[in-house]
């Protein structure tokens, strides 16, 4: 119940534009209908009754915009040809592993800029821990690597950025996960199972501490090589991107702020867009921002 209330907090505003659009049309409905059978031919309506009718038609406006704001999972926020951009709410990992077969989709996983393939759990266990298993990166690796061996997994990443002749940097002083530094907004990209692709982006750098450190130019560019690749590499399969720069990243963006980042990027280079992009906010952040910005 606290969650629904919160819901319909941050949404307040799309509530209320819902239930003047549909509070609108049933009235126009009903408008039209008594043009052919006005009230005087039907027996036994009273005055109460009609008032009662019309107080009907408020509350049941009123729930079906609450109905839709809590419950329609997708709002599309522009449209024209074949190019498409909306909001969903879902789980990028689990669209990123369907349990079977699906139509091919195209998931984006932000990632260091070294494309580390090394998941430290333990912190209390190694000196500068890598890539965290409480961020979207960490979280796809332990997934990933069930099926594909961290090493193997490494090889396919830097083949994928030698066939692209990405230029990198050499990094000597790690001592840990990999060596070769590449630019920000670099995507490598790795087949999935169940025809799914994944669109490795480098969205932030790790400082001498392995923390990952992010920036508004960062995410600005970053965002505008991914949309470039996916126009060149897309094909017009559907791709998934999750809120970004949040929390782990210290982008210092909150939820709505990344998210209205994303679409102001997004709405940019439309141009470049012929294929359907989906921004996925997870399920249970419904109550930090909503699809219907």
């Amino acid at each position: 119940m606290r969650s629904l209330v919160i819901n319909i907090y941050i949404n307040f505003k799309n509530v209320i534009s819902y239930f003047f659009k549909i509070c609108g049309g049933l009235f126009s409905a009903v408008i039209a209908i008594l043009t052919f059978f006005p009230w005087n031919d039907i027996g036994g309506v009273t005055i109460c009754d009609r008032v009662l009718f019309f107080i009907a038609i408020i509350i049941v406006s009123l729930i079906i915009a609450v109905l839709i704001i809590t419950f329609k999972n997708t709002n599309v926020i522009w449209e024209q040809g074949g190019g498409k951009i909306s909001i969903i709410y879902g789980d990028i990992l689990k669209l990123g592993f369907p349990k079977q077969n699906v139509e091919k989709r195209i998931i984006v996983i932000p990632v260091n800029t070294h494309f580390d393939t090394i998941v430290d759990e333990c912190i209390s266990e190694v000196d500068k821990p890598l890539v965290s298993i409480k961020s979207i990166h960490g979280q796809w690796l332990k997934k990933i690597c069930i099926d594909i061996k961290s090493e193997k997994l490494n090889a396919i990443i830097h083949d994928d950025l030698k066939s692209q002749n990405v230029q990198s940097d050499m990094d000597g002083d790690r001592s840990r996960g990999n060596t070769r530094e590449y630019p920000i907004g670099t995507i490598a990209v790795v087949s999935g199972k169940n025809n799914v692709e994944f669109f490795l982006l480098a969205l932030t750098k790790f400082d001498d501490n392995n923390n990952a450190q992010g920036s508004n130019d960062y995410f600005f560019e970053a965002l505008r090589k991914l949309i470039g690749v996916y126009n060149r590499r897309g094909q017009g399969y559907p791709l998934y991107i999750p809120i970004m720069g949040t929390r782990l990243s210290r982008s210092g963006l909150s939820h709505a702020d990344a998210l209205n980042k994303i679409i102001s990027i997004l709405q940019l280079e439309r141009d470049q867009i012929h294929g359907s992009i989906n921004i996925v906010i997870y399920d249970e952040d419904r109550d930090k921002v909503s699809i219907w910005q």
